[in-house]
């Protein structure tokens, strides 16, 4: 049994995953908080006969890159990065969800909110909301956000054990049922807004190699159909 065809197509569908990615993190290169994707690929192997085998290539999980992204000053009051690991916690239609979007502002009921109007969450769960004139926000290395009236609540980074438990949605969020671990070790920079963890040079260096892999992989399984085509058709023509 000829399986170079099958192999090839198993990688050019792979490879095919693999530039969907790496468009998606190059159209996010000045998204904030943003966490590149990456993919995790295994070789499966598959008995053809009693001693032999082949191996195909098979997408297992999409990944992010959970290396920290630059932190820039925005002197925004309301702009918060996380210096270290883990995520912001905000409450959608959905659910909670995560984030290291850190662009926060005050919506009508003086919820702190995203842009999207997602209320940010404290350590606790619940939405913090400002009282009206209360004054200026100042937001703690260790989370706790304060104004003249004293402190309001605290915000405290979360983590997952698992990196795979962690699922990728839309704007910047991700979406997890497993049960998020505060991060003590996290910091949080007011004023600030981390960048996203993108690398262009790498990811277009990247795109040029992946290209060139699917455009062989697209060839060999080309000239494997019009070998086997040839194959077939002189079986017949010997039968004629």
């Amino acid at each position: 049994m000829d399986t170079t065809g099958y192999v090839a197509l198993s990688r050019a569908i792979t490879l095919r995953e693999r530039l969907d990615s790496i468009a998606h993190n190059l159209a996010n290169v000045d998204t904030p908080g943003f966490r590149a994707e990456l993919d995790r690929t295994m070789a499966v192997p598959f008995r053809t006969a009693p001693r032999e085998s082949v191996s195909y290539v098979q997408l297992v999980a999409k990944l992010y890159d959970a290396s920290e992204g630059p932190i820039e000053r925005t002197g925004n009051p309301l702009d918060l990065a996380i210096h270290g690991p883990g995520f912001f916690t905000v409450m959608t239609a959905d659910g909670p969800a995560y984030t290291r979007h850190g662009h926060f502002e005050l919506d009508p009921e003086g919820r702190i909110v995203t842009t999207e109007g997602y209320a940010l969450l404290d350590e606790n769960g619940a939405p913090i909301e400002v009282p009206p004139g209360s004054g200026p926000v100042t937001v703690a290395g260790d989370g706790t956000i304060s104004t003249r009236a004293g402190p309001l609540a605290r915000i405290r980074p979360v983590s997952f054990a698992d990196p795979l438990q962690l699922e990728r949605d839309a704007g910047g969020l991700f979406r997890s049922d497993a049960p998020a671990i505060p991060v003590e070790e996290a910091r949080i920079v007011q004023g600030a807004l981390e960048g996203s963890n993108v690398r262009p040079v790498h990811e277009l260096t990247r795109l040029i190699e992946t290209q060139r892999g699917f455009e062989h992989a697209l060839r060999m399984i080309e000239t494997w159909f019009d070998l086997d085509r040839r194959t077939t058709e002189r079986a017949l023509s010997a039968r004629a």
